[in-house]
């Protein structure tokens, strides 16, 4: 992974949106340096939508390699100002906390696309790759995966309980067919908009309810909502480093009933935009291969648990790592 620091994009007033092929572009400081070179391409392809995917795939190779050297022209290039006509980077840069609006976004789902547009022709092409990029695919094959497993867990156990931890809008709900055969599904989220969002789009589902309760709080006290048959912690494996993964699926496997299945979802290592989500767009992304998250599962008390799994999602791009409490 890169040791680039997060691009920062200069005011507009120091740096104009420009029209690709501009005097602007062709009298760049330092041309002749290969970094500014390739950022030169980069615009040129951005120039053209159908060779959109082609610009992210390279500026993502471009972010992936350190090159203290090319830092300063990264930081001043005006590509900065075109990446921000696209709305998933604007969203990012202008509301970092605002998680479950920016995966509503990338997914299409929810009123994210109606509230964040692409400002130019640029920003369009740019937001059309992300949206069909590996990122992405892993995004929605993580949802399909969480609500399946939710669909499972009702059929296996009549009136279960389940929890999310991080839940954001919990968009998995939208796929699922038997949460009427739910006790509860109770949505951990401390974002009052997120919690807003959930209660406005699933208000049809008693089974379905929220609380603030911070995940810190959670850690302190796992048992406090009581015992569930299935928590799944989805963004937020994302978003945290090992060492507090595994503290927070401690806390998740001592509040499984036994049979409880815990499930991680974690995007995998290896994924080609996560450069471009953590250098350009300044997200947390962790990304952990199957060895990893595997650890994470194996450090919990072996007395307790069943034989864990971790396998890739469809794509390639998404880990799954479950374990079941004995009993």
């Amino acid at each position: 992974m890169s040791n680039l620091l997060r691009i920062e994009a200069p005011p507009p007033s120091a740096v104009p949106c420009p029209v690709p092929g501009t005097a602007r572009i062709l009298a760049f400081p330092g041309r002749d340096r290969p970094a500014s070179l390739r950022l030169d391409r980069i615009v040129s392809l951005l120039a053209a939508p159908a060779s959109a995917e082609a610009a992210l795939s390279a500026l993502c190779r471009l972010l992936d390699q350190p090159d203290d050297a090319g830092l300063a022209m990264l930081r001043a290039h005006p590509l900065q100002a075109l990446l921000l006509q696209e709305p998933l980077t604007a969203l990012a840069r202008g509301l970092p906390s605002a998680e479950a609006e920016w995966l509503d976004l990338l997914l299409g789902l929810g009123a994210a696309p109606a509230r964040w547009r692409p400002t130019g022709p640029v920003g369009a092409g740019l937001h059309a790759a992300l949206r069909a990029s590996g990122l992405a695919l892993a995004a929605a094959e993580r949802r399909e995966a969480i609500a399946l497993a939710v669909d499972a867990t009702a059929a296996r156990r009549p009136r279960a309980a389940v929890l999310a931890l991080g839940a954001g809008h919990l968009r998995e709900a939208e796929l699922t067919t038997r949460i009427r055969s739910l006790e509860i599904w109770l949505a951990v989220e401390e974002d009052s908009e997120a919690r807003a969002e959930i209660a406005r789009a699933h208000d049809r589902h008693r089974r379905i309810a929220t609380t603030a309760d911070p995940v810190s709080g959670f850690l302190a006290q796992p048992l406090r909502h009581g015992r569930f048959d299935l928590i799944h912690i989805g963004g937020l494996c994302d978003q945290v480093p090992a060492a507090a993964l595994g503290r927070l699926a401690r806390a998740a496997f001592a509040a499984l009933r036994p049979g409880g299945r815990l499930l991680l979802a974690n995007h995998a290592e290896g994924l080609a935009e996560a450069p471009y989500v953590t250098q350009a767009i300044g997200r947390p992304l962790f990304c952990r291969d199957a060895a990893a998250l595997g650890a994470i599962l194996e450090a919990l008390p072996a007395s307790q648990r069943d034989a864990t799994s971790v396998r890739h999602s469809p794509s390639g791009g998404m880990l799954f790592a479950e374990v079941a409490r004995r009993g």
